[in-house]
C-alpha cells in the first residue's frame, strides 16, 4: 500500500491529480492510499480526502511501503507523465479544423473511475435535497447546464486593474454570452461559476432563464483563495454545482480543472472550442497563441505581485 499526501490546491486541481494516480496505479497494479490535510477545504486535523470521497477507509495506523507527493508518485510509477491534462481536453485550430490537443478519459477509464471517485453517501445525501428544491420548478434533465470560470487567478485581483485601466474589457463574458445565446437562446439553463461578477453579468442579460444555486463566490472566480467562508461548506458548495449540472440533459463547459470530473460522471459534454462559436476570437487566438502566455500572463503576474507586496 502507498499512501499519497495530496498538497493544498484548488478542489479539482486535487481530484485531477487523485485521476492521474488512479489511473497509473491500475496500470502498474498497485494499492494506494490518498490523504488530503487542506486549509482550502477544511483543517490540516482533518482528512479531507475521507471527508468528501468514499473508498478511503484504511486505518491510519496501517504500515505504508511508501509515502508520496501525487508528483513524485507520477515521476516514480508513471514514468513521469500525466494520464490527462489538468484542463480536460483541448482543442485547437489547424487549418479551419479543430483538432484534440489534449487527450480525453476512455470509456474504460471512466468506468473505472466512477467506481473509485465516489463522493461521500451523507455529503451526496444533504446535497440531493438541494438539488430536488431546484427540480421542482424546473426538469434539470431537460435543460443545458453551463460551467464558466471568472475571469481567473488569484482571486481576480490582477483583473480588477484591468478593469480599472480598460473600463470594456468583457472579452472572456462577452464569449460566455455568445456560447448562451447560440445554445439556448429563450430556453432555461442552469449555470455553474465561482464568479459572482459573471453570475451578475449573466443574470442582466439572461434574466428570466436563468437557474443557479445561492452559494458562496468570489468577485471574479478562485474564490477557495477568500478567507471569510466555512471550509467544508466551501467544499460542498463546489460539490452541489458539479452534481446539479450531472442532473442537466447536456453540459457545455470551457476549459476548466472540473472537466475530467464531469466527464466521469456525464457522457453529454460540449466543448465549446471544438464547434468554433467565435470565429473572430478563434482567429485573433491564433494570431497570439505563441506569445499570449509567455508575455501577457508575465505581465499580469507583475501586478499582481505589485498588489500583494502593497498589502
Amino acid at each position: 500500500m502507498i499512501k499519497i499526501q495530496l498538497p493544498d490546491y484548488g478542489f479539482f486541481a486535487i481530484v485531477n491529480y487523485a485521476i492521474d494516480c488512479l489511473l497509473i496505479a491500475k496500470n502498474k497494479n498497485l494499492d494506494i492510499f490518498f490523504e488530503w490535510k487542506s486549509s482550502l477545504y477544511g483543517d490540516h486535523d482533518n482528512d479531507c480526502w475521507k471527508f468528501y470521497f468514499e473508498n478511503n477507509n484504511i486505518s491510519h495506523d496501517h504500515t505504508y511501503e511508501d509515502v508520496l507527493n501525487p508528483g513524485s508518485f507520477i515521476i516514480k510509477y508513471g514514468e513521469n507523465k500525466r494520464k490527462i491534462h489538468p484542463i480536460g481536453p483541448i482543442y485547437k485550430y489547424n487549418g479551419g479544423k479543430t483538432i484534440l490537443r489534449n487527450p480525453i478519459l476512455t470509456r474504460e477509464d471512466i468506468v473505472f473511475l466512477r467506481d473509485k471517485l465516489i463522493i461521500s453517501k451523507d455529503i451526496k445525501k444533504e446535497l440531493s435535497i438541494k438539488i430536488d428544491e431546484l427540480n421542482k420548478n424546473t426538469n434539470l434533465n431537460s435543460i443545458l447546464g453551463y460551467h464558466f470560470r471568472g475571469y481567473g487567478r488569484l482571486d481576480g485581483g490582477t483583473d480588477l486593474i484591468l478593469r480599472k485601466i480598460f473600463f470594456n474589457f468583457k472579452t472572456l463574458f462577452q464569449i460566455y454570452r455568445n456560447c448562451i445565446e447560440n445554445f439556448s437562446k429563450e430556453r432555461k439553463f442552469y449555470l455553474a461559476t465561482d464568479s459572482f461578477e459573471l453570475l451578475k453579468y449573466i443574470k442582466k442579460n439572461f434574466k428570466n432563464n436563468l437557474i443557479n444555486h445561492n452559494v458562496n463566490r468570489s468577485d471574479y472566480g478562485e474564490n477557495h483563495l477568500k478567507n471569510k467562508y466555512n471550509r467544508f461548506t466551501l467544499g460542498k458548495e463546489i460539490l452541489l454545482e458539479i452534481l446539479t449540472l450531472s442532473k442537466c440533459k447536456k453540459i457545455i463547459g470551457y476549459p476548466s480543472n472540473i472537466r475530467n470530473f464531469l466527464h466521469i460522471l456525464h457522457d453529454e459534454i460540449i466543448y465549446p472550442e471544438e464547434i468554433q462559436l467565435n470565429f473572430k476570437f478563434k482567429n485573433r487566438y491564433n494570431l497570439f497563441e505563441k506569445y499570449f502566455n509567455s508575455i501577457w500572463y508575465s505581465l499580469l503576474e507583475k501586478i499582481r505581485l505589485y498588489q500583494i507586496k502593497k498589502k
